[in-house]
């Protein structure tokens, strides 16, 4: 009977010491149990009751069972002292208290006892077995389970015995005497009851395991052999696919940099929001995982990164120093006699120089990948839309074909508090022990998972494409554009007609009559009574005889011609900047990366906070064209009474001078075109990646209505002087003779007056030192003008992770000056007839107009010339002088260099690429993407060069018209009377 509370006590403290070990063992698996602040494992340890198993004790005693609570452990320890291939580890729980009343004798004996800094430690030990899979024979810790070296030593704090047996009473009364028995006997008898106890529950779970594993994995080995696929669609081959060998070269050549832009990345979050039950009949044990937290991706090792393709399959080797996989969870258990436990946890998985090679299987359809835009390879929808198309549906077009890992044995573990603490501790040593010496063997398991796991990976696949969104168009910013193509010739054979029917209704009979040119004789003459147009004809420019017939007609309709035009430069693509792709002979265009048009630039820059690029594009090359055209309009068809002779020509001047600013927006993105050309050439394959940026009709179209513009400002400015001429001619008595009338059939003081002779403006008579100022200041700004298109002016500065990928430092700076970015337009592009354009037509309008405008000016000042063909010149050089942009691109990049960084940041981030980009600043914390202009010494020399380029022929040309006004009034008193 003495030893027969010993037995009660064995069967007490047994399932506690099964309980603890069961949970460490469940936290010492792959994963580290990490709970958060907030849970108190060791309050709810205290609170849980658990049922003691029925024990016979000898012939005599039977012990039904019974029930444990106020388990408490101060501190739990594990020694890992096994060698290789073999899995011992010691475990040590001291400070270990607990509360139990068991039933013996059919419920007539009730023991009460609580046990205080109670100790335990025993060894365990797992034998290895050997599993036979259909890939081969792998060796894994599943064997046998020992318990050994066991020791235990307790404190009976309270011991009690109630109940109607006639022993309650005795065993009362011999209280003393059972608790020496107790501290003597119960610890041997502990160790052998919890020994054979704990060795015959494990070997059964590792004994289910295997077999549950064995039977799968042969399951697995009976399977048909899956049938062929007839693919739906030509597919990609990655061996040929240009992106792939592109990013296969980008990581052999660029390492260094992938490292850097590396050690910027954080921690990838995947979002996971699964629940699994893992609960049995009498225990709900339930598991959410909120997400997947990969940490240590920093620790890339860009020397071993490879890619690889072949056929339909990708092969990526990728290797860290240091991975650490977190799961985000919640874990609940409900165990009856308990409460409820709800409680956040978190796991973590340490690797140490973790290597992982994965292959893939991606059938993707060509001609649907290589018809996506920029803006369409970044949606999971479109991606998957590619996949779904290349084979049938019951298929799946893609899958993991085979994945292996490779770490060294270092798996840490960690947990918030002070047991938790304690228990992750355990777990790293009894994690260490299982992995040691196996990690072959672990690989070839994971493969075999990999194997168990694919149908069910095939399905999820195949859900996932069955449920992935359409791929919609494109809505990045690309405009309008074929919609208002379409509506374009609509446009101008609604203008051609209205305008032809309305103006031939329109015109004055005196539209109708035959027109008179020539030279002035005198209006006194009975010839004048039998032809139209005698003298000045009152009304609008556009009705004056001395305006051309045809002129009259069409200038309107190429007024509104050119806003038609204006309208589809600015509300179309202008620029378009494409990702060309080469790989051997094939070669993949995928864009639009960037797009422009005039409006998309305005409300592109007024986002960026570059008010000033707004402003200046949007009233100078939006507002300003409209308002011109407008302007000219109403001075053609506008009567004196509105519009004085005098001051139409004051309107028409200004008209002139002002044209050329409409041409900032082309400048601008000339200097776009420029910055935004990046070339890579690898040396390792042959592989090459252009950033191409391509000019477009509207772009042209543009050009094409301010030349227009231009012109049609020149021919009002024309139509104006002769509508004058003829005016002042009336007012003196004087008219034209047509050019269809024969000299010699008029009266003698009828015929034209003789020819004025060839003299110089450049003469005596001029002020003192005048005309050698003149001369000196245009040949100063012509040197200028020549030395600040050479001289190096500005810079762009190129950076962020797509500049360290595709340039060099040394070309992350590119200087330029106005030749330079000229010649820079067909770089890598010399047969681009658009291209050729752009540049003859920059060249034309910023260089070589102004140096002829300056040449020209010298000649008429210079050059022995008759009074007509002085005049003759002196309007054509204000029209070159019109048409001279030096000044306006010395604008543009002044402008740029305050505010050219903020539109190339914006654009990057909120255009169509967006996505991609958004990634690389939230996970690498870096920029994607930036361009700024710097100005260097040489703008000095080129803002100097804009502002006498704009001053000095306007003065010079001033100077120019005096001295024929001059001319004009000496002719004048030479003419004809009249008779």
């Amino acid at each position: 009977m003495g030893r027969s509370p010993c037995a009660w006590l064995a069967a007490a403290a047994s399932p506690a010491a099964a309980f603890l070990l069961a949970s460490q063992a469940r936290a010492a698996g792959t994963f580290a149990a990490n709970a958060a602040r907030e849970l108190d494992l060791a309050e709810w340890l205290q609170d849980l009751a658990f049922d003691l198993p029925p024990f016979r004790w000898g012939p005599l005693l039977s012990v039904e069972g019974g029930n444990c609570t106020g388990l408490r452990a101060r501190r739990v320890e594990a020694d890992d002292v096994g060698g290789p291939r073999s899995f011992e580890v010691v475990y040590r729980v001291s400070g270990l208290s607990v509360r139990c009343q068991t039933s013996a004798l059919s419920g007539t004996l009730i023991v009460r006892y609580e046990l205080e800094e109670s100790s335990a430690e025993f060894k365990v030990a797992v034998e290895p077995r050997a599993l036979e899979l259909p890939g081969g024979s792998l060796t894994l810790p599943l064997g046998q389970v020992t318990v050994s070296q066991c020791s235990v030593s307790f404190r009976l704090r309270r011991l009690s015995f109630e109940g109607p047996s006639i022993l309650a009473p005795g065993l009362e009364l011999s209280h003393q005497n059972l608790r020496r028995a107790f501290q003597r006997d119960g610890p041997a008898f502990l160790c052998e009851d919890f020994k054979g106890r704990i060795a015959r529950k494990a070997t059964q779970v590792l004994q289910d395991a295997t077999a549950s594993l064995t039977l799968r994995a042969n399951a697995l080995a009976d399977l048909p052999p899956a049938p062929a696929l007839s693919p739906t669609a030509p597919l990609v081959d990655w061996s040929e696919y240009p992106p792939l060998r592109l990013a296969r070269a980008v990581l052999v050549e660029r390492a260094d940099v992938l490292a850097r832009l590396a050690r910027h990345r954080g921690a990838l979050v995947v979002p996971v929001n699964r629940d699994w039950d893992l609960g049995s009949s009498s225990r709900t044990v339930s598991l959410h995982v909120e997400s997947v937290e990969l940490d240590g991706l920093s620790t890339l090792s860009p020397q071993r990164l490879s890619l690889r393709g072949e056929g339909s399959r990708v092969d990526l080797s990728l290797a860290y120093e240091s991975l650490r996989i977190g799961v985000r969870s919640a874990i609940g258990v409900d165990m009856p006699g308990a409460p409820p436990l709800h409680k956040e946890l978190n796991f973590t998985l340490s690797l140490r120089n973790a290597s992982l090679a994965l292959q893939a299987l991606a059938m993707v359809s060509r001609p649907a990948l290589e018809g996506l835009s920029v803006e369409q390879l970044q949606r999971p929808g479109c991606l998957a839309g590619c996949a779904g198309s290349a084979v049938p549906p019951e298929h799946s077009p893609l899958g993991l074909l085979d994945l292996a890992l490779a770490a060294a044995p270092g798996l840490r573990l960690a947990a918030a508090g002070t047991l938790e603490a304690e228990l992750a501790a355990l777990g790293d040593a009894t994690a260490a022990a299982a992995i040691r010496g196996y990690p072959p063997d672990f690989q070839s398991l994971l493969h075999t998972g990999i194997g168990l796991a694919r149908p069910y990976l095939d399905a999820a696949v195949r859900g996932y494409l069955g449920g992935a969104p359409p791929c919609e168009p494109a809505v990045g910013r690309l405009g309008p554009g074929d919609a208002v193509a379409r509506a374009m010739p609509w446009i101008f054979a609604a203008l051609s007609a209205a305008s032809l029917m309305g103006w031939t209704l329109a015109l004055p009979n005196s539209m109708k009559a035959a027109r008179l040119g020539g030279e002035l004789i005198p209006v006194e003459d009975p010839i004048c009574d039998d032809l139209a147009g005698c003298g000045a004809e009152p009304g609008s420019l556009s009705s004056r005889a001395a305006v051309p017939r045809a002129a009259s007609m069409y200038f309107p309709l190429l007024i509104f011609a050119t806003m038609a035009l204006f309208a589809y430069a600015d509300l179309c693509l202008g620029t378009v900047i494409d990702v060309v792709m080469t790989a051997g002979e094939r070669t993949m265009t995928v864009g639009p990366a960037f797009a422009f048009s005039l409006v998309s630039c305005v409300v592109d820059a007024w986002g960026a906070g570059a008010y000033g690029i707004a402003a200046l594009v949007g009233l100078l090359s939006g507002v300003w064209p409209f308002a011109k055209l407008g302007l000219l309009l109403f001075a053609w068809w506008a009567p004196p009474r509105q519009l004085s002779t005098a001051a139409r020509g004051r309107m028409l001047r200004i008209l002139d001078s002002l044209g050329k600013y409409s041409l900032v927006d082309s400048w601008l993105a000339i200097l776009a075109l420029a910055s935004y050309r990046m070339k890579w050439h690898s040396k390792t394959e042959a592989a090459s990646l252009l950033v191409d940026p391509v000019p477009m009709p509207p772009f042209f179209a543009f050009v094409l209505a301010a030349v227009l513009s231009l012109l049609l400002g020149h021919v009002a400015s024309e139509c104006h002087r002769r509508a004058a001429a003829a005016e002042e001619a009336s007012a003196r008595g004087l008219r034209s003779v047509t050019a269809a009338e024969p000299a010699q059939a008029l009266p003698r003081q009828w015929k034209p007056a003789p020819a004025s002779p060839r003299r110089r403006l450049l003469r005596r008579e001029a002020r003192p030192g005048e005309q050698h100022w003149l001369t000196l200041g245009l040949v100063l700004t012509a040197g200028a003008i020549f030395v600040g298109a050479c001289v190096t002016s500005f810079q762009m500065d190129m950076s962020g992770a797509m500049a360290e990928l595709l340039l060099d430092p040394a070309d992350a700076k590119q200087r330029y000056s106005l030749v330079s970015l000229g010649a820079g337009v067909t770089l890598g592009k010399p047969g681009d007839w658009g291209m050729r354009m752009v540049q003859i037509v920059f060249f034309l309008f910023t260089l070589v107009i102004p140096l002829a405008t300056i040449g020209f000016i010298l000649f008429l000042w210079h050059a022995p010339l008759d009074h007509s063909t002085q005049e003759a010149l002196l309007h054509f050089c204000q029209a070159l002088d019109a048409w001279a942009s030096f000044d306006v691109f010395v604008l543009a990049v002044a402008v740029s260099h305050f505010e050219f960084g903020l539109v190339a940041t914006f654009l990057v981030y909120y255009d169509n690429l967006s996505t991609l980009c958004g990634w690389v600043r939230d996970h690498l914390h870096t920029e994607c993407f930036h361009i700024e202009c710097s100005l260097t010494l040489g703008f000095v020399l080129l803002a100097a060069a804009g502002a006498l380029s704009h001053a000095v022929p306007k003065a010079a040309l001033r100077l120019c018209e005096s001295a024929l006004d001059g001319d004009e009034d000496e002719l004048s008193d030479g003419e004809l009377p009249v008779s």
